[in-house]
């Protein structure tokens, strides 16, 4: 089953919480994709690295897809660097 974020959500805060439109996609021939309303929220972190302007980042997010039954639930971890920037 695959699921894609479409929309970039009705408000977003910080990036801590955002409403948005999931579409649902199950790994079958005999299944149509369905799109679906869901929240989600998460939070994250930056550390400096060295004396310029590099950093580490993580984030988690718990997405709940509002689907027929039980919701759908993912929490994808992001981690990488930023270079630049301030």
């Amino acid at each position: 089953m695959s699921v894609h974020v479409v929309g970039a959500g009705l408000f977003d805060d910080l990036r801590l919480r955002r409403i948005g439109i999931y579409n649902i996609n199950p790994d079958s021939d005999l299944a149509d994709s369905e799109t679906k309303f869901g929240i989600n929220a998460g939070a994250g972190f930056t550390v400096p690295v060295g004396r310029g302007s590099t950093r580490l980042f993580g984030e988690a997010r718990f997405h709940n897809v509002f689907t027929e039954g039980e919701s759908l639930n993912l929490l994808p971890l992001t981690v990488g660097i930023m270079f630049g920037g301030s």
